[in-house]
This record gives structure tokens, sequence and C-alpha cells, in this order.
């Protein structure tokens, strides 16, 4: 026996429909502020991935809620719960599965390995990654990280269930599919269901709140463009915010780039087609412009950019 705690998905879906908008933060494996690089093959795997979940993120809140339970081969309650809220999901948002699979199959099962290899019996870790899941604040928002829960977690379980299950699995494979446990029911009373509903309508009350002050910051106002070539950047994993057809706007967001440096914490924004690094105008004066590059007027009255002269 081991205790496992398997992060049930997409009980809000279930309980609040496609109205409910998300808090979408990206969390980068470990939670760890990172700097990437503006073209690099990982980059578009991580940042494009998530930039697809983002869209389905929007409208339902990714949420952990589960209780530590006793593991057997044949799967207990709990087990089959987490299979049937994430069927449940799926089957309301059958574009999220893809997006939320090729996350959890790249992000996820790195964040497994390091689980798996973390030098300790397969049981000690197994019990070490229950109270790491015990410890979370439910407040944490899930909608980009959930893979870092549920990959090591489904990966643990396929430990006990079905050793060797790395050497057969593919890329084009479900870890929750790929247990073979069968779903159980849908019961969002049973774990809390109208607190959730509660806590995702507050969330989402603020997530509107927290779009338009960027928006109106970074999109409606004036603004100031850097170009995206060969930056690199460092941001906070918390405190990322999706904004549709504009990008993603970051809370706090570190650039360097050929044309210079810049350090924001007001808000700035990476378009999305990933060419320019967008923040407010009146962040002018934290630019910090290497030889050779100026600020010219933009395309809009007040806008500016940044141009090699």
């Amino acid at each position: 026996m081991f205790l496992s705690r398997l992060v049930l998905l997409h009980l809000d879906a279930v309980l609040l429909g496609p109205r409910i908008a998300a808090d979408s933060g990206h969390l980068p494996r470990h939670f760890h502020v990172r700097t990437v690089g503006a073209d690099g093959e990982a980059v578009v795997c991580d940042l494009r991935v998530d930039d697809g979940l983002c869209e389905a993120a929007d409208d339902r809140q990714l949420v952990a809620e589960v209780a530590i339970e006793r593991l057997e081969p044949v799967g207990k309650l709990d087990d089959r719960d987490a299979v049937a809220f994430r069927a449940a999901r799926w089957a309301q948002f059958a574009e999220a599965a893809e997006r939320e699979r090729a996350l959890e199959n790249n992000e996820g099962l790195a964040e497994y390995t390091g689980w798996a290899l973390r030098g300790t019996t397969a049981e000690e870790s197994r019990l070490a990654f229950a109270r790491h899941l015990d410890n979370i604040d439910p407040a944490t928002s899930f909608v980009r990280g959930f893979a870092y829960e549920t990959g090591p977690a489904y990966g643990l379980l396929l430990d006990a269930l079905m050793p060797g299950w790395t050497r057969k699995y593919k890329v084009t494979d479900d870890l929750a599919a790929f247990t073979g446990l069968k779903a159980g029911s849908v019961n969002p009373d049973a774990y809390g269901g109208a607190e959730l509903r509660a806590a995702e309508e507050r969330r989402d009350r603020e997530q509107r709140e927290r779009v338009a002050r960027l928006r109106a910051r970074l999109v409606d106002g004036p603004v100031l463009e850097l170009p995206m070539t060969d930056a690199n950047y460092g941001f906070d994993p918390n405190g990322v915010t999706a904004l549709g057809e504009a990008g993603n706007a970051y809370e706090h967001l570190e650039v360097t780039a050929a044309w210079g440096k810049i350090s924001v914490d007001g808000g700035a924004r990476i378009t999305g087609d990933f060419t320019a690094i967008v923040v407010a105008a009146a962040d002018r004066a934290k630019l910090e412009l290497k030889p050779g590059w100026k600020v010219v007027a933009g395309a809009r009255q007040g806008d500016l950019r940044i141009v090699h002269e």
C-alpha cells in the first residue's frame, strides 16, 4: 500500500460551465522564474502549448481537490472519480483535451521524472509527493500548472500499477487512460462543490478586473514596443494573464536583448505572434538602450517604438 493524491481536474467545468473566466498564470517547471530565448525550440514547446491552453483556461479554472487514499491495483473510489472528472471535463470542452494532454506529456512527465529519480525508495517518493500535494495552497491557480501536479501523480501511480510503463508509453498516450482505471462517479458535492463554485465566481470577478486593467495599460493606452528578436526574458510564473488575441500580460517582466534591457513591475505584454514586447509608454524611463538604438514615434498617437539607427 502507499498513499497518493490524484488531482481531480475539471470539477469547476462540471459545476460552472463555460462562462467562468479563470486565472491563467503560467507555472514553469519547479515553479521558478526562468529565462527563455524568444526563438528556442523549448520555448515554442512550452509557451505556445500553454498559450493554446490559455484559450481554454479563460473559460474554466482547473481545480485541484482530492482526498488522500489507500491505493490498490484495482483502484479505489477517489482514483476512479479523478478519471471521471477528467472525462467529464473533456466531454464538455473537447478542444482542451489535446492541449492539456500535450502539456502533461511534456512538462508533466518531466516533473514526474524528478520525483521518480529523487534518490528515495518508490514508496517514500510517493509518500513525499502526497505530502507535497497536501501542502498546496488551495487558492493556487492550476489553469496552466495542473500538469506539474498530475504528471507526477499519475506517473507515480503507474509505477505501482504497471512497473516499466515508461518503456511502453507513447507521446500520443494519455496518462489517466494509461492507468486502465475505470471512471467512477461525477459528484461535485463530495468534493466541496458549493465552496468551489463560490471561489471560482470570485476568481472570475477578480480575473475580469485584472484583464480590464492590463488591457487599458498595455493594449488601449499609449505603449512602447520592443523587438522580440534574440530577446531573453524572465517572469513571475504566478503573474501571467491571458489577453486573448493581444497575447499574454506579465505583472513583472525582465528583458535583455540586442537593443538593451528593461525591467517592469506594472505590467508588460508579449504579443500573440511572439514578435514584440510591449510596455506602457510611461515605463520609457526604465529602458536602458545600447548604443545604436533610439526611441521613435509609434503607429498611434502617444505610442513609441525602438529602432536601430
